[in-house]
């Protein structure tokens, strides 16, 4: 198990998210993230805003997942969003229809290690 401070409850974490509902990133920025003269820059942006505004810890760039749930490590992660252009839906930017092979496996473990109650850390 990691050894992050960045521990929450699963209903802490949906309180959290459900208060972000309908802000744009700039609204749930009150840490300035995105005011600084190269945030333009920072591929990171939105997953900082996440982490430091939303979520309420400091940047940190340890090779650890960044939270844990209800002792289940999770690693955070942001993705663009592109509006769809025959409805009125948005999908999520560089979403790849199949996976690379090696990340085929790593997702069958970790759905495997889901479904079977464990974590893949466990085994």
């Amino acid at each position: 198990m990691t050894k992050s401070s960045h521990r929450y409850t699963a209903e802490g974490i949906r309180e959290r998210f459900t208060a972000a509902i309908g802000k744009t990133a700039g609204e749930l920025d009150t840490k300035g993230i995105l005011s600084g003269s190269t945030a333009y820059k920072n591929k990171g942006r939105i997953g900082a805003v996440i982490e430091q505004s939303v979520l309420g810890y400091p940047a940190d760039n340890r090779q650890e997942p960044d939270l844990v749930i209800d002792e289940t490590e999770w690693e955070l992660k942001t993705t663009g969003l592109i509006a769809a252009t025959r409805s009125d839906s948005w999908r999520a930017k560089g979403l790849c229809q199949s996976p690379p092979s090696h990340q085929t496996e790593s997702l069958a473990r970790s759905s495997q290690h889901q479904h079977s109650g464990t974590r893949p850390n466990d085994s």
